[in-house]
């Protein structure tokens, strides 16, 4: 364990929902070696390139699209060299046309392909589907972004804190400020409404609106409640009729048919071409049971190639379809506008959308996390392409991600990534002091504060380390490093899309980083917070307790004069070691259980513990 006894990364485990943590087994080394012989042949993988705002336009080639089939099978042949991972479907849409595939086996212990018309589970991607919806009753006029979500709450209403309430805005921008945790991923099987679910499961409130990123599947939950209130109808027959139907999107699953009852979920008839999710163990690719979303919204739907080829060309048309519009120029517009304008150059969050600049364009789209799934949408505007590739495994480095970046680059005939000449920002004593101050460690603010769980995200931080020239060494929880080169005042850049942006207090001080493509922010903390110092308390109270006890056993026997009083106080030190002693053994139970767990695994056990549950 990397961090010591209590050294399972929790937020490794509520990333089976989002997009920062691969939470299935590596694949074997040969295939990582290949992905990156891959990379350097296919894009010139690496840093030491400038930022894409000091590059010139970028514009779509079209006689690459001719090519980008032996490409993209080229590239995936690469990847999925020894089964894993088994399948994938890739959408592609440019101005030339549409390019749609599937490859290798939805099933692969019974070898069955997986084709353009194979359903993949999308997890977070399916939270686009919640952003369209809400901004279309923006521009109804029945729902206002600033206002306050209690005013439109009715069977509960979010606690009154830090004196602000909490918008649309703020929940579209990760940035209401709830904390995280598990629960919602262990609600029963239908058994309740999404608005008694989310009453049952709401998180504590536990920084300012607006103050800093935390990835939320439950806000995303709450706006789509939201969209029910206001709308009159079920969220899932909302975006079925006023989204789906307009863009013939049928092919399109937006609920688990394994958490809700089959006589009223959208999955009917499309089951049967729904992928399987599958790990690599024990030296094989084998299939997997898959996590059960029951809080559909945030991350359940299903689609194929075709209906993710619909839904990009809507988004690349800024909301208009073939006959019509779902929404205006003009909200579009404001759905690629920052809510929140505090990190410029670096990734964040517009509206819902995460947004990043890859091969040197300015894209937005989503990516999504489930076990055993792994899916990138991207969205490249200026040059009218839409990029959608998903994996029925979660491999590291991530297949879609990086093929959604070699395919950009293909299609702008950009050889890397960042795609222009000319190194990052030269190194001199003003970086090297800056990338002095971003010295230490950095605790998740997508993390758990206010119950058990808490102990288990203290280990989920990073740790960065200056290089003379300026650069970073970024460590995360699991002990895997990538290096960031200064490229802007208060911004790093890993060559890829990923970026370190420094926030600053008065006084010129580090206080937090945003990382993990906008969607988190991580505090500065001190060794007090981070796991060296838990697992230190943690030791240092077996170690009392134990010899409090092998004391009194010594004791046993022996005839000593004792005060009432003395008496007393030995009994309490007694109670107070054996009740420390089973809180450890909580602690340490509840890490065994964890470790090497994925969010499937959890939810079969089930999780948490009887005892601690």
């Amino acid at each position: 364990m990397r961090n010591g006894l209590v050294g399972v990364s929790f937020m490794g485990i509520v990333g089976a929902i989002g997009i920062e943590k691969i939470l299935s087994g590596l694949p074997r080394l040969s295939g990582t070696i290949v992905a990156a012989i891959t990379l350097v042949i296919l894009l010139g993988f690496g840093p030491g390139r400038a930022l894409a705002d000091q590059a010139p336009a970028k514009t779509f080639e079209a006689e690459a699209f001719a090519r980008l089939e032996p490409f993209v099978d080229g590239f995936l042949a690469a990847r999925m060299a020894g089964d894993y991972p088994p399948g994938a479907i890739v959408a592609v849409v440019t101005p030339e046309g549409d390019f749609l595939k599937g490859y290798g086996f939805a099933d692969a212990a019974n070898r069955r392909p997986a084709t353009a018309e194979t359903l993949f589970r999308i997890g977070s991607v399916s939270k686009t589907f919640v952003w369209i919806a809400v901004m279309m009753l923006v521009e109804e006029g029945r729902i206002d972004l600033h206002a306050d979500v209690n005013e439109y709450l009715e069977a509960f209403k979010i606690e009154d804190s830090f004196d602000a309430p909490v918008t649309l805005n703020d929940i579209m921008a990760h940035r209401a400020g709830f904390e995280d945790n598990l629960s919602h991923f262990f609600e029963k099987r239908g058994e309740r409404s999404l608005a008694e679910a989310l009453a049952r499961h709401q998180p504590a409130r536990v920084a300012p609106p607006g103050a800093r990123t935390a990835y939320s599947n439950w806000a995303t939950d709450l706006a789509a409640h939201i969209v029910e209130l206001r709308s009159g109808i079920s969220y899932e027959a909302f975006v079925r009729e006023r989204i789906f139907s307009p863009l013939g999107m049928t092919n399109t699953a937006l609920v688990d048919p394994n958490a809700n009852g089959a006589a009223t979920t959208s999955a009917i008839g499309l089951e049967a071409r729904t992928a399987l999710p599958h790990r690599f163990r024990d030296g094989a690719t084998e299939t997997m049971p898959h996590d059960v979303i029951a809080l559909a919204p945030a991350g359940a739907a299903s689609m194929d190639a075709h209906d993710a080829a619909r839904w990009m060309r809507f988004l690349l048309n800024e909301g208009a379809y073939d006959g019509g519009r779902l929404l205006s120029p003009e909200s579009f517009a404001l759905i690629r506008t920052r809510r929140f304008d505090d990190r410029p150059g670096a990734p964040d969050m517009a509206h819902g959308f995460m947004e990043a600049e890859i091969a040197g364009l300015s894209t937005f789209g989503h990516g999504g996390t489930l076990s055993g799934f792994l899916t990138q949408m991207t969205i490249a505007p200026e040059i009218g392409v839409g990029v959608f590739a998903s994996i029925n495994a979660a491999d590291s480095p991530p297949t879609p991600g990086l093929l959604v970046a070699a395919t950009l680059a293909r299609l702008t005939g950009t050889l890397r990534p960042l795609g222009v000449e000319g190194p990052f920002l030269s190194a001199n004593e003003a970086d090297s002091a800056d990338g002095a101050a971003l010295a230490g460690l950095y605790l998740t603010n997508r993390r758990a504060e206010t119950n058990l769980e808490k102990l288990l995200t203290s280990t989920d931080v990073l740790q960065i380390a200056p290089k003379e020239d300026g650069s970073l060494i970024v460590t995360n929880a699991r002990g895997d490093k990538r290096r960031f080169f200064k490229v802007a005042e208060n911004l790093w850049s890993d060559g890829y899309r990923d970026r370190v942006f420094a926030y600053r207090d008065d006084k010129g001080r580090v206080i937090r980083i945003a990382s993990a493509l906008g969607t988190t922010t991580y505090e500065k903390t001190g060794f007090l917070n981070g796991p060296l110092a838990l697992n230190a308390a943690i030791g240092l109270a077996a170690a009392f307790s134990i010899t409090t006890l092998l004391g009194a056993w010594r004791r046993q026997g022996r005839r000593t004069l004792t005060l009432p009083a003395g008496r007393a106080l030995a009994i309490a030190q007694l109670v107070v070691a054996v009740v420390a002693l089973a809180f450890i053994g909580v602690v340490v139970g509840a890490t065994a259980s964890l470790q090497g767990k994925i969010l499937v695994d959890l939810q079969q056990a089930p999780w948490p513990p009887a005892e601690i549950g």
